[in-house]
């Protein structure tokens, strides 16, 4: 998977949140584009050139999980 491809069904997916709550939806938008900012601003590259490291989605995936 992508770094661009991540959606918040996605991080809701790899964190078990099964409810449809929109308190938890918001949450989990704000961590995912704090998850890729983060990685865009350590990496110093944009989200097209982190795409072609797969390990880079799962970075992403963790970082949401701590912030969570």
């Amino acid at each position: 998977m992508k770094i661009s491809e991540i959606t918040k069904e996605e991080v809701k997916k790899y964190l078990r949140i099964t409810d449809d709550d929109d308190y938890d939806d918001k949450l989990v938008e704000y961590m995912l584009e704090a998850s890729k900012s983060f990685i865009i601003g350590y990496t110093g590259l944009d989200i097209k050139s982190l795409d072609k490291y797969k390990d880079v989605s799962l970075a992403c995936l963790i970082l949401c999980q701590d912030l969570y």
